[in-house]
């Protein structure tokens, strides 16, 4: 018998993906995924942990989270999403909530430029 040479894939070290307050640095939220799951897709898990009777204003985040879920787990809590919208963004069907507030988010950065929006 010939020996085969095979690749073995490891398992990839787990990624992080958590929600601070800015204004006492605790840590109300935490995710830990494989790093195969993108940090978008675990948004609405992430705000979900946080108690609806816990307000919050913002959500920050990278343009990663530029997505419909993202916005509209954002809007559903009444808060305000501060995410850069990707440089070829178009407004999206005003739909829901979130859409809307991106869709302000959109013609502000074209509006003022992404460096002044940001």
């Amino acid at each position: 018998e010939r020996a085969q040479a095979r690749r073995v894939q490891t398992p990839t070290v787990a990624q992080d993906t958590i929600g601070i307050d800015e204004k006492t640095l605790e840590i109300p939220a935490i995710e830990v995924t494989s790093s195969s799951i993108g940090d978008a897709p675990m948004h609405a898990d992430l705000l979900n942990q946080i108690p609806l009777d816990q307000e919050f204003d913002s959500v920050t985040a990278d343009g990663a989270y530029d997505t419909h879920k993202c916005h509209d787990a954002i809007a559903v809590r009444n808060a305000h999403a501060v995410a850069p919208p990707r440089e070829s963004a178009k407004v999206w069907k005003p739909d829901t909530l979130g859409a809307k507030a991106r869709n302000n988010a959109v013609r502000s950065s074209k509006y003022l430029g992404r460096a002044l929006w940001r």
